[in-house]
């Protein structure tokens, strides 16, 4: 699951509509379907703005997503620590590379623990 993906189904859930959360978040109705579709990856602000219209954490929402590929791949193969510390730090380039300063200590502390 992507964050498109993953924000979506937090929309649904809170079963708000599209149109709604885009003004919620202050961000356009086209740029929202963009990244539900996951045509487009957005940056930590704009991922930040949507996570608070939703009322979730921008963590909690990429938690789950690293959670769900990590049970998906379980299921048909092994998926190693060091993959999923790869995949925590691809997302955080990512949102660096905007310039953003998420806060990923919580995932470090999750595999300290591990």
């Amino acid at each position: 699951m992507k964050i498109g993906d993953q924000l979506k189904a937090a929309r649904l859930l809170k079963k708000i509509s599209k149109f709604d959360l885009a003004q919620k978040s202050n961000i356009s109705l086209n740029l929202l379907s963009e990244i539900e579709q996951n045509v487009f990856f957005p940056d930590y602000k704009t991922f930040d703005k949507i996570c608070n219209a939703l009322e979730v954490s921008t963590n909690q929402i990429i938690y789950e997503i690293l959670e769900n590929e990590i049970s998906l791949k379980s299921e048909g193969q092994k998926r190693t620590i060091t993959e999923f510390q790869e995949k925590i730090e691809e997302l955080t380039n990512h949102f660096y590379s905007f310039g953003d300063t998420p806060i990923m200590s919580e995932f470090e502390d999750i595999l300290d623990d591990k």
